[in-house]
């Protein structure tokens, strides 16, 4: 209907004028009432993209502002590029500049109001409105970011220290890496989860290093790929169980690396959908997982877990004890201090034989190398079950030392 305008009269070509700009100034107003149940980045990013592109069309305007409009389009339909391939915080930082675009197109409205004494209050009312809409939309788009940042946890391993993930998969990740740099000497994955070797620096059997393996590789690289896994004691394996049971549906064909994992390998322990596992004869134990005890009156916890320190020493100052919720969220159970803790330290190896004798402590304590660490709570409240816990251990600046989940 836009696209006739030039040749419609009266109403008609008012309203065909009009479109436009009534679609972007719905937009604006469905990002500020909430009306569709939708994080305001998201309607502004999901319908201003369509309506940004109709600013170009309908209303008669000066050649440059029609200018300025045209390179604002483009430049924001390229700045939207920034949500893809996954929309998460992008959505934010791709659909800032389509927020003046929809501004000049929801202030074309007010040219549907004809000119009098009696109109020019309205037009300053719709002017005021357009302004409060937009400016609230980017306020809660600010706040939308600040409180998704405030509830993430930084990855930390190498390349991708500054990722915000949520403190499941952050700890999951970590927790992951660090049992494959300790226990590994060759790590594969189901599927190709290559980040892990980068993370680890730990080296995959082969060079073949694709995602969906059974399927891109031939039956002779799979072969070598089971021989190197099959030989090595110090193989490890992580399967990410929801992605991997995914694709096998598309294929009933068990290969010859399946097979290997399936008679050599146990798994060693769980973290969601997240599975490590190790070579049957493996005595390895688990690291960062650990097991809580509370007595029977409820006034003392303990948590006992084997945390590999670093071997020119760490600083335990403090740590943090969360509740995992529903929705990758978490939420505080209780800050463990001097006050309401004492530690419990005695070397091991990796093998969970220990050594010397344990010595008791509070914290800030320093210590270096691979230690078993029974945490003793006094409690205020009873801990919440063993598979919803995350431990975060802080340094004296605050830094995050490692993170330690419940086992599961």
């Amino acid at each position: 209907m836009c696209l006739l305008e030039p040749w419609l009269k009266g109403i008609w070509r008012k309203l065909a004028a009009g479109i436009p700009s009534i679609i972007a100034l719905s937009t604006l107003m469905l990002s500020w009432c909430d009306v569709l149940a939708w994080r305001p980045e998201a309607v502004v990013f999901s319908l201003g993209i369509p309506a940004a592109c109709t600013t170009l069309l309908g209303m008669e305007t000066r050649e440059s502002e029609r200018s300025l409009r045209l390179w604002l389009l483009l430049l924001g339909l390229t700045q939207t590029l920034h949500a893809f391939p996954v929309a998460g915080t992008h959505l934010a930082c791709g659909s800032l500049l389509l927020l003046p675009l929809l501004c000049a197109a929801s202030l074309d409205c007010l040219r549907l109001i004809p000119f009098g004494t009696k109109t020019q209050t309205w037009r300053h009312v719709g002017t005021l409105a357009v302004i409060v809409f937009a400016a609230s939309t980017l306020f809660r788009q600010h706040e939308a970011q600040n409180t998704w940042l405030e509830t993430r946890r930084p990855l930390g391993l190498p390349g991708a220290e500054k990722l915000q993930l949520s403190p499941p998969l952050a700890s999951s990740l970590q927790i992951l890496s660090t049992n494959a740099r300790l226990h590994g000497t060759t790590l594969f994955s189901e599927p190709g989860l290559f980040s892990f070797n980068i993370w680890s620096g730990v080296p995959s059997p082969t060079t073949q290093n694709v995602t969906y393996w059974p399927k891109f590789l031939s039956e002779e690289e799979l072969q070598r790929i089971s021989q190197q896994v099959s030989k090595s004691p110090g193989a490890v394996i992580i399967r990410e169980d929801l992605t991997w049971n995914n694709l096998k549906k598309t294929s009933s064909r068990t290969t010859s690396v399946e097979a290997v994992i399936t008679e050599q390998f146990k798994p060693l322990f769980r973290l969601g959908t997240y599975c490590f596992l190790v070579k049957k004869d493996s005595l390895a134990v688990p690291l960062d997982i650990m097991e809580s005890y509370t007595t029977s009156d409820n006034k003392i916890s303990m948590l006992e877990f084997l945390h590999p320190f670093a071997l020119q020493g760490e600083t335990l100052a403090a740590a943090e004890l969360l509740e995992l919720r529903p929705y990758n969220t978490s939420t505080g159970v209780v800050k463990l201090t001097q006050q309401n803790t004492r530690i419990e330290l005695q070397a091991v190896d990796l093998n969970g034989v220990l050594s010397a004798t344990a010595q008791i402590h509070s914290m800030p304590v320093l210590t270096a190398g691979l230690q078993r660490v029974r945490i003793h709570i006094s409690n205020t409240r009873p801990l919440p079950p063993q598979g919803y816990l995350l431990l975060v251990l802080k340094d004296p600046a605050g830094k995050v030392l490692g993170y330690v989940r419940g086992k599961e």
